[in-house]
């Protein structure tokens, strides 16, 4: 873009990347390039904030790191990726503790050989669309 000088403000670019942010746009931002981009995560949210408070209390606690009080400022950037890893292992844990809570785990052998499907996998998978995104709900860990 630059080398094409396309960066003026007659140009418009929407990029679809999630993590815009982490890249360096000095070079459009005096040249008022008109750029859209999408985010995945609400920083400003009370929920990602108390999250990443939470994790690092957690690394404090648990790795002995000093505590880090991880809050947004306009320098912070939290990537998509360990955003939606984050997520995905949530909604997994609330589905699972759900089910706990209704039916009786029981555990059996696997094997590679036999195709035999787990019992608890179709209420599994009903619990896990259950979930929504306003679901808050403390995960319990035994």
């Amino acid at each position: 873009i630059l080398q094409q000088q396309m960066n003026e403000y007659k140009y418009h670019y929407l990029f679809t990347s999630f993590d815009l942010e982490t890249y360096d746009l000095e070079d459009f931002k005096y040249n008022f390039v008109n750029i859209t981009s999408f985010r995945l995560v609400d920083t400003a949210d009370v929920g990602v904030k108390q999250i990443l408070k939470d994790i690092g209390l957690y690394s404090h606690h648990i790795f002995k790191k000093p505590y880090l009080n991880l809050h947004f400022t306009k320098s912070t950037v939290l990537e998509s990726e360990p955003a939606l890893m984050f997520d995905s292992v949530y909604v997994f844990a609330i589905g699972l503790q759900t089910l706990e809570q209704s039916h009786s785990l029981t555990l059996s052998n696997i094997s590679c050989e036999e195709e035999n499907s787990w019992d608890g996998g179709l209420s599994l998978i009903n619990y896990l669309n259950a979930v929504s995104s306003t679901t808050k709900q403390e995960i319990t860990f035994y």
